[in-house]
């Protein structure tokens, strides 16, 4: 056993304010301590808490001594504690649903809603909370899956045998997960499928290809031909373009070289 020691004590134990959190972090305090602390050494922990640790108003309704430990932390928990109607806290637990809030947000509230109305339901007594425990978080486990956004979620969470909280979260977050990435998947599929849909040809049977300035292009059936056409200027600053095969009907380019046969399409530049 240990001596008491002011340091440890003023890290270990929190001022007391109205927030619930707080003092019960006392109250855990207070119980670790008296574990591990000398037993004449109770009387030093009993005035730090009453001198130190307490506000004007908590001290207006605790006693100025205490003759144990237990008796200092019942009144705190009588005193100081607020005092919840377990219909009340049942009533939130019944109302309580997922709203904008993520899966893991609203599981924490059910789970912090039952361990109250277990505590409200157990009067303090450790064997009526121990027997209310499991009972109170079952009721909690379908109010999870009844206040679900997604009814997928709901259903699965309600038809496996779960009787925990933490499981039904746990298992709620992984399904969530699966499917936002098999969504993902299917958009990503979709949009690949478009994409090589508009783009190639080989896939859509009716595209028929463009002609571009600096080629000619003929189709025939299912095959397409692209011919490169040798480019050449006149003196008046005409562009020919010159071509051995005649898709299209044009003008000469060459009067001289017209028993070559070959034809000149004629673009005028911008």
């Amino acid at each position: 056993m240990a001596a008491f020691d002011l340091k440890t004590a003023l890290s270990l134990f929190p001022i007391v304010n109205r927030e619930e959190d707080i003092i019960k972090s006392l109250l855990d305090g207070i119980e670790f301590y008296k574990t591990v602390l000398r037993s004449e050494d109770h009387p030093l922990l009993i005035n730090f808490i009453l001198k130190t640790r307490l506000s004007s108003g908590a001290k207006l309704k605790l006693k100025t001594n205490y003759d144990s430990i237990s008796d200092l932390t019942g009144d705190i928990k009588k005193f100081l504690l607020p005092n919840k109607s377990y219909t009340f806290i049942l009533a939130q637990l019944q109302k309580c649903r997922q709203g904008n809030r993520t899966i893991l947000e609203f599981g924490d509230e059910i789970e912090r809603l039952f361990i109250e109305l277990t505590i409200a339901q157990a009067g303090g007594l450790n064997t009526a909370y121990e027997i209310l425990l499991p009972i109170n978080e079952k009721t909690a486990v379908k109010q999870f899956a009844r206040g679900l956004n997604n009814d997928r979620l709901s259903m699965i969470i309600t038809c496996r045998e779960i009787s925990q909280v933490r499981e039904a979260i746990t298992i709620a977050i992984e399904e969530e997960n699966e499917r936002l990435s098999l969504n993902s998947e299917t958009c990503y599929r979709i949009q690949s499928r478009n994409y090589y849909t508009k783009y190639n040809h080989a896939y859509n049977k009716n595209y028929k290809p463009r002609f571009f300035n600096k080629g000619q292009v003929r189709y025939n059936g299912s095959n397409v031909q692209t011919q490169r056409n040798q480019q050449m200027h006149s003196k008046e600053g005409r562009a020919f373009f010159r071509s051995k095969r005649i898709n299209y009907v044009g003008e000469t380019a060459d009067n001289n070289n017209s028993e070559e046969n070959e034809t000149s399409l004629e673009f005028f530049r911008e």
